[in-house]
């Protein structure tokens, strides 16, 4: 009688290795979106709340609202502390998001309030129009590592901030 080898041959090996690794490399970029769809969800809800309360604090002003006017919070109060480039005080900070109003000349052109995503520089604003994206590369620093634009389906420009 014949005794049977029990065991894989490094050919099954070979083949099991690959399709996972085939499996990883396709599900690896998927899973990575899927988290920066997840973390942009709170800047959405939040933005349109921020924006809904600008439009009713506009209609009662007259005019353009700062955020800390209007009678809503979101995340942490930050007093000041984040002032960009163009002037623009932030007036709210959660764990991934810089939340603040456009200085007068933004909000003239049409946007309405602010975020900054603190992982990579990556603007989103409300706008007259829906969101928008802007990337700081334009103000100096680094292009982020992924393209948000096609990620989350939003167009590029309008926010102008830094």
């Amino acid at each position: 009688m014949q005794k049977k080898n029990k065991g894989f041959t490094l050919i099954e090996m070979l083949v099991v290795v690959l399709i996972i690794g085939i499996l990883a490399g396709v599900a690896l970029p998927q899973y990575r979106n899927s988290v920066i769809k997840a973390n942009f969800a709170e800047v959405f809800t939040n933005l349109s709340a921020l924006g809904k309360a600008a439009e009713v604090c506009k209609l009662h002003k007259g005019e353009p609202c700062d955020m800390s006017e209007l009678d809503i919070e979101i995340g942490e109060e930050m007093d000041g502390n984040f002032v960009d480039q163009d002037g623009n005080s932030a007036e709210y900070e959660t764990d991934k998001f810089i939340y603040y109003s456009p200085n007068v000349s933004y909000a003239l052109s049409g946007s309405i309030v602010n975020a900054l995503y603190k992982k990579e520089d990556v603007c989103i604003c409300l706008t007259d129009d829906g969101f928008k994206l802007d990337y700081s590369s334009a103000c100096g620093k680094p292009d982020p590592s992924v393209n948000y634009e096609k990620i989350l389906n939003i167009p590029e420009g309008g926010c102008a901030c830094c």
